[in-house]
């Protein structure tokens, strides 16, 4: 796992532990959660108010889906095997 799938695994965990139910919280840029009063979760781009009836997803699938969203966002990064031999330009 790379360094930046590690921190934003990292950054997910935590924003899934600090979230209270019922509050809409910004993860980061274009990365929104929210807690379902029924302990699921909805994570995308614009959460608010009358959202609170679409459907919730898991712990472990809004883990996944705000470390896509992050990737997604990061548009031009490039994720290099951490054993990949590196050119001093990089």
């Amino acid at each position: 796992m790379s360094m930046l799938e590690k921190m934003a695994r990292r950054l997910a965990q935590d924003a899934l532990e600090r979230v209270k139910p019922g509050t809409y919280t910004s993860v980061v840029d274009g990365v929104g959660l929210y807690q379902m009063l029924d302990g699921n979760y909805q994570v995308a781009e614009h959460l608010g108010a009358g959202d609170e009836d679409a459907p919730g997803i898991s712990y472990e699938a809004a883990r996944e889906t705000m470390v896509a969203m992050m990737a997604e966002r990061a548009g031009a990064l490039v994720v290099v095997p951490e054993d990949a031999l590196m050119d001093s330009h990089l």
